[in-house]
């Protein structure tokens, strides 16, 4: 007999398994792949910032007053965040875990869960527009600020300082005007950021200001070169203010180099 026979089913690999195999390996390959595309993208958002916005924990309906336990926070890379609209509403500078417009708002509509808190969902005939309100004696009013200069995604409850090119007798000088303002509603958007995201920047805001300064920064706008203010935004916890007399109090320098003193 020849010897180049072998036993039944001795050297032989089931039937298959090459096949198998190699679909094993191309499935490890593909983890390893999206396993560092996570990373990079993890890596990518911790440089460049992340922005809050808030989700819904439950269905709600139309008529429901919302409360933090409606709503859960989930933060996005800045880059994402125009994918959630123009009407998602931002976590607040100041109040970390608070939406930007506040609690306590009645729903125009019915919600789903995992939907997005959006302003649009407060507004309607008999409701109100969600927006920081007053406070116990200040008052709102609207100023023109610069649309081309000035942080992107401004939002209301943001902490800034106001600044202005003071008129002198032979020049102009950039002086701040007021510190720790609050950010009530914006305007418009006006215009793209450079790099050709959406950003939001407007030509006029609404701030909280203590009633008596209302007049005063009336006055300093209409004397400004270009009529509008420059915007420095604040962070969360920088609280601390060198104007004489602490926070959304005009600069008496810039009243007496105006001669509104």
């Amino acid at each position: 007999m020849s010897q180049l026979n072998n036993p039944t089913g001795t050297g032989q690999s089931p039937a298959g398994s090459g096949t198998l195999v190699a679909i094993g390996l191309v499935i490890a390959v593909v983890a390893v792949i999206l396993m560092n595309v996570y990373v990079e993208m993890r890596v990518s958002a911790a440089k460049e910032g992340t922005i809050t916005f808030f989700q819904f924990t439950g269905s709600l309906d139309a008529g429901t007053e919302i409360d933090s336990s409606h709503i859960t926070p989930v933060k996005v890379p800045a880059s994402m965040s125009k994918a959630f609209g123009q009407d998602a509403i931002r976590e607040r500078s100041d109040r970390p875990g608070t939406p930007a417009d506040g609690l306590g708002f009645e729903l125009y509509t019915s919600v789903v869960e995992g939907e997005v808190l959006r302003s649009s969902l407060f507004t309607g005939e008999g409701r109100r527009t969600a927006r920081n309100n007053p406070e116990l004696g200040e008052h709102q009013i609207a100023i023109s600020v610069d649309s081309e200069d000035q942080p992107a995604n401004l939002a209301p409850g943001d902490r800034i300082d106001l600044y202005g090119a003071i008129p002198l007798s032979r020049s102009e000088k950039n002086m701040v005007v007021m510190e720790y303002v609050r950010v009530a509603a914006v305007g418009e958007r006006r215009a793209d950021s450079a790099d050709g995201t959406r950003a939001n920047k407007y030509g006029s805001i609404t701030i909280n200001i203590d009633p008596a300064q209302v007049p005063l920064l009336f006055d300093i706008q209409r004397r400004l070169p270009e009529k509008q203010f420059r915007i420095s935004l604040r962070a969360a916890n920088d609280t601390q203010t060198n104007i004489t007399g602490g926070e959304a109090v005009i600069n008496p320098a810039v009243l007496t180099a105006l001669r509104l003193d």
